[in-house]
């Protein structure tokens, strides 16, 4: 990956500081913010959740049964990284942060029945393991995909050429990812 600046948009080494992510978070926001806000309160695949913007990550898991739900470690993205006047900023920052370092910070979980709380599924985004594989925590992560909520579908084609070895998918594409 390239290093980013004024010149590109991505990460050229793994050693990514946080304020790096935030800067391309900014750039990407400010770029894709009209599309966004085009999509707020908008019926989202068919889902009308206005109370909780249409967290179509919790949608599309009721889809998927519990037992193989079981089988797949989380980490949702819910915290804003201390942006506090713009904790979507923040939490978009932590993904590309993720995406560039494979390194995630706090807490994993199954998605289900992990005996304790299960994985967050509450934010605009959530990393997920490979099927029967959990995170292992001090180590670079092999993601087996990365998800993104309905509030940012329009960053996903972009994510997609910014990480081209990373499986970055919608919500609705969930229950397809975890037949596989």
């Amino acid at each position: 990956m390239k290093e980013f600046n004024e010149n590109n948009s991505i990460f050229e080494s793994k050693v990514v500081p946080f304020e790096q992510s935030l800067k391309l978070a900014t750039k990407l926001y400010a770029e894709f913010e009209p599309a966004i806000r085009a999509n707020l309160q908008k019926e989202m695949d068919g889902v009308k959740e206005f109370s909780d913007y249409p967290n179509l990550i919790r949608h599309f898991l009721r889809q998927v049964p519990d037992g193989e739900q079981e089988r797949y470690a989380g980490h949702g993205i819910t915290k804003t990284s201390g942006v506090i006047d713009n904790p979507t900023l923040g939490q978009l920052a932590a993904f590309l942060n993720i995406l560039a370092t494979g390194e995630i910070k706090g807490s994993r979980a199954l998605l289900k029945n992990s005996g304790y709380i299960d994985a967050l599924t509450g934010g605009p985004f959530i990393i997920l393991s490979h099927r029967d594989k959990d995170f292992i925590e001090g180590q670079r992560q092999s993601i087996g995909a990365a998800v993104v909520n309905a509030e940012f579908y329009p960053l996903v084609e972009k994510l997609k050429e910014l990480f081209p070895d990373i499986n970055i998918i919608r919500a609705n594409e969930m229950p397809d990812y975890m037949k596989k």
